[in-house]
């Protein structure tokens, strides 16, 4: 399928999904501030979410959240539940947008997060959020965006922890990964119709500059590979990594995109672990 094709697809969904999901978000008890621009670009903007008049006056900390969409498309909104559920948690979630392949190709999304993280170090005092104590969340595409903002040279040392579901982390071996699509997605990376070109694209590449990283996949997702391949990666150096790999024989059901379904099994007990996690 062509890609701007399959974006169109995809973005129906997105907009049916992001929509019905903020329906429910009231019932968490938070606040929100709606499409605050972070950059210059339509699409940096991000939504921040933050836990109604709970009395605190200790500073909160931080969580970046990194949507996916196979870098093609998705949206901020299809995260609501999951952010309204960790500042529900008391933390500041800043859940942003960028800009979407292939109309504007690698790496202009990795430079978008870049300057989102940026903004909220700057802006965070303002929504009583910690600068000092920011983690970042990414799914799917989104984790792949997230490792190589959080791994380049300009953010080393900023980021306390990195949560990543599902992810895209060596662009060269997911090409030979069964999930419907892929080719499409790489190609809209890349900007080119011709066999990608991925060498220097890969997270994997850069383990030795990860923080301390929650890698949560499922054996359902044939993704479930590349999460395992990182983790190896990061152990090979020494780097600090905790992997919670769902069988397929408990969690039947845990198909890639169960972080947006907090009362699924598989969703409620990857949250509970990334709230353990971020506790540490």
């Amino acid at each position: 399928m062509h890609p701007q094709l399959l974006q169109t697809v995809l973005k129906v969904k997105s907009y049916v999904v992001g929509t019905a999901y903020n329906l429910f978000v009231s019932m968490y008890g938070v606040s929100i501030h709606r499409n605050v621009a972070y950059g210059a670009h339509p699409c940096n903007s991000l939504d921040i979410y933050n836990r109604q008049l709970d009395g605190r006056t200790k500073l909160k900390q931080v969580i970046v959240v990194v949507h996916g969409g196979g870098w093609i498309a998705g949206d901020k909104r299809e995260r609501a539940l999951f952010c309204a559920a960790l500042a529900k948690e008391g933390y500041v979630v800043f859940n942003m947008n960028y800009r979407l392949a292939p109309q504007c190709p690698f790496p202009g999304a990795v430079d978008d997060c870049i300057e989102a993280i940026h903004w909220v170090s700057a802006h965070a005092r303002e929504y009583d959020a910690n600068p000092q104590h920011i983690s970042v969340v990414g799914d799917s595409a989104g984790t792949h965006i997230a490792s190589l903002a959080v791994t380049s040279p300009m953010m080393r040392g900023h980021i306390e922890k990195l949560i990543l579901y599902y992810g895209i982390y060596n662009l060269e071996t997911v090409r030979h990964v069964r999930r419907p699509f892929m080719q499409t997605y790489l190609r809209a990376l890349t900007g080119s119709n011709d066999a990608p070109s991925l060498t220097g694209v890969s997270p994997i590449l850069h383990v030795q500059n990860f923080p301390p990283t929650l890698l949560i996949a499922s054996e359902k997702d044939p993704l479930h590979t590349q999460t395992t391949e990182l983790a190896q990666a990061m152990k090979k150096v020494g780097k600090e990594r905790t992997v919670m790999l769902f069988n397929k024989r408990s969690y039947p059901h845990a198909n890639h995109g169960f972080q947006n379904l907090p009362y699924s099994n598989a969703g409620r007990k990857s949250f509970r672990a990334v709230l353990d996690f971020l506790k540490k």
